[in-house]
């Protein structure tokens, strides 16, 4: 049996590469390192068969999402490990992409299927998760760390779906006419995630101003600048591109804090927010 090593600029290319919903695991052992392609986005994976299994380590307490894909119109049956012993086994019969290509190798690209997710939860301390396959399959591993919950605004103008990858997330904006308003019980700190959206005719930096309207307190402004996100785009918004995301800190106070937040002063059709809340 043979394995490879990710080499030393992938690897730092790798564990830089962030998504919505956690961190990208390289794999300690795996067949042939590949990416998966559309444009001028690029997501690593590996390849595993039915010879060779995928191996990764991870360290919990927290969850992983395993992206599975096989070839274009094949299926696969894998066996999931963890810590040497038998997790569960999978069926992989997923729709063709219609995005994404598999680049194995330098050269070569693959019609590819859409991924199926598999979610786990991890238990505190290390722990080996291993694949196995009864063919050729392509796979990724992104390790969420217990973090801060989502949190979901009571009030807002419209919703948003953040495509970036494999990852979809919900996004919501607001405007002075229909600010967003959030509402929660309890002390703790609010990370408020936001993009401007930028229309054809937008380039280079632009800035903006988010407002946070607190009860009782006075409003704040959180001056921003943001450039295009070359790796996002919105599934129900085609006339736009969505900006890099840029977050502030809200702390929040014992009882029920109620926020409201828009933005202003900017050229941008409208600016859309995600929430997260840490106890």
């Amino acid at each position: 049996m043979v394995f490879r090593r990710f080499g030393v600029i992938s690897l730092i290319a790798m564990f830089v590469v962030l998504t919505a919903m956690g961190n990208f695991v390289p794999p300690k052992d795996y067949v042939t390192e590949c990416a998966l392609v559309s444009g001028e986005s690029r997501f690593s994976y590996a390849q595993a068969n039915s010879e060779s299994s995928t191996l990764w380590n991870v360290s919990g307490p927290g969850y992983v999402k395993i992206y599975v894909r096989t070839e274009a119109g094949k299926n696969a049956s894998v066996q999931l490990l963890i810590d040497g012993k038998e997790y569960k086994k999978y069926s992989i019969s997923e729709k063709d992409s219609q995005k994404y290509k598999m680049e194995v190798g330098k050269s070569r690209r693959l019609n590819i299927s859409q991924a199926k997710i598999i979610k786990i939860k991890i238990a505190k301390g290390k722990r080996n998760i291993e694949l196995k396959s009864d063919g050729i399959l392509y796979t990724r591993l992104v390790l969420v760390s217990q973090k801060p919950s989502a949190l979901a605004p009571e009030s807002y103008e419209k919703a948003l779906s953040l495509i970036n990858g494999d990852n979809k997330t919900t996004y919501y904006i607001g405007t002075a006419k229909k600010p967003i308003e959030i509402e929660y019980k309890g002390a703790g700190t609010l990370t408020v995630w936001s993009r401007l959206a930028f229309d054809k005719n937008m380039k280079g930096t632009q800035h903006y101003t988010v407002v946070a309207e607190t009860v009782g307190d006075k409003k704040v402004r959180s001056k921003l600048e943001s450039v295009i996100s070359e790796t996002s785009t919105w599934s129900n918004d085609g006339n736009v591109i969505p900006g890099k995301a840029r977050t502030f800190k809200i702390k929040l106070k014992k009882g029920t804090n109620q926020i409201k937040l828009w933005s202003e002063n900017t050229s941008g059709p409208y600016c859309a927010f995600r929430f997260s809340v840490k106890k």
